[in-house]
């Protein structure tokens, strides 16, 4: 079997397998909302670079896309989602007009859909100026708008997370609007949408105030036992685990945690990620990093970056990186899960623009150049 067929058979593998968390992940991505960059660490903490491009300004969401690797990051204040390949090259920007203070990006990931076709779905806050936002913003991966939609309370929605049956959290930040249509008076709570976007219910917990993040624990083989973890940045500060009925499982509050970070300052609970293990890692908007195991429990805790100012925050998003060693298929230039003949004149305008396209680098030497022409040659005579 040739070197292309096992990387597909590879690639078709970790399609079937992909809920979140990916089965193999990598570092971690930290949103530095002060510094205009996303910070990049080993699981143990170990620093490792920055991601970052001119004019990105109030990083927060990012995502990973299943199909290639791709980045997928947000511009609170720039009003851009930037799309950066595997090797931090600035690949694609989206922008909309009625983007206002996009903040959250997360890929649908249903289960029977292939990876390239899941769709993109941008959290659009509305706390800039204007009218627009208060909404969820689809696009599909080549940053053509889809749709949006919204439901009565949804207030600067920050993220959003999947299930496999197409389902799915939104973590409402100052909503107050209850079922019924009145305000329980908590700003902050956790919706659920069906598969087709359709509002179904919403859910909170006592103090519960400003809610950033909703993340899917996995919890083993299988979907019915998967629990929704939520942080809590205001009012009662925490990270809560509930069951997929909004009812309250745990919690773990700030006194319960060490203060990393900002000196004096105790968490304040924002981006929520999952990795391979099923291990969760919590960042505060005063500095800290706090790594738990499934059972939420206290592993590691550390500073992203202490040179970085507290004010307006420090870290926010995260995610940790998909590996691409064999999510990238060679040749495969317009991406559509097959390398074929019709990949030659995508290549060719790879080549005469300039820009890198790691499908595109068939020697993987970093740059998309003459010197691939033979090995690409060799891969489509193997089909």
């Amino acid at each position: 079997m040739c070197i292309l067929s096992l990387l597909g058979l590879a690639l078709l593998v970790r399609n079937v397998a992909a809920e979140l968390p990916f089965e193999n992940d990598g570092n971690l991505y930290v949103a530095m909302y002060n510094s205009d960059a996303y910070n990049i660490f080993s699981k143990g903490g170990a620093f490792v670079g920055t991601l970052t491009t001119p004019g990105l300004d109030g990083p927060r969401g990012l995502a990973f896309n299943p199909a290639n690797g791709d980045i997928w990051v947000t511009g609170e204040f720039s009003n851009t989602v930037y799309v950066f390949d595997s090797q931090h090259q600035l690949r694609a920007t989206v922008t909309h007009p009625e983007f206002n203070q996009p903040v959250g990006v997360s890929f649908k990931m249903t289960d029977g859909v292939n990876a390239q076709d899941q769709e993109v779905y941008i959290s659009n806050s509305g706390t800039g100026a204007g009218t627009t936002g208060n909404n969820i913003m689809v696009f599909d991966q080549q940053g053509n708008f889809l749709r949006s939609f919204t439901r009565a309370g949804l207030v600067d929605p920050n993220c959003t997370a999947f299930f496999p049956d197409g389902s799915f959290y939104v973590s409402n930040r100052l909503g107050s609007v209850n079922d019924n249509g009145s305000s329980d008076g908590i700003f902050g709570r956790v919706d659920k949408f069906d598969e087709h976007d359709q509002f179904l219910f919403s859910f909170n917990a006592a103090g519960m105030g400003s809610v950033m993040a909703v993340a899917r624990d996995p919890n083993g083989p299988g979907d019915l036992d998967d629990t929704v973890w939520v942080t809590s940045g205001g009012g009662a500060r925490g990270i809560y685990e509930f069951d997929q009925d909004g009812n309250l499982l745990k919690t773990i509050l700030p006194a319960d945690l060490p203060d990393v970070g900002a000196t004096g300052l105790s968490m304040v609970p924002q981006g929520i990620a999952f990795d391979d293990n099923g291990n969760m890692t919590v960042v505060s908007w005063t500095g800290g990093v706090y790594q738990f195991d499934g059972d939420g429990n206290l592993q590691n805790a550390y500073d992203p970056d202490p040179t970085i100012p507290l004010t307006p925050g420090k870290s926010r998003s995260m995610a940790f990186e998909f590996q691409t060693a064999t999510s990238v298929l060679l040749g495969d230039v317009n991406m559509n899960g097959a390398v074929t003949f019709e990949d030659i004149a995508p290549w060719i305008e790879v080549l005469s623009s300039g820009e890198f396209q790691s499908e595109a680098d068939i020697n993987q030497d970093g740059d998309v150049g003459f010197s691939d022409i033979a090995p690409f040659i060799a891969i489509l005579a193997d089909q």
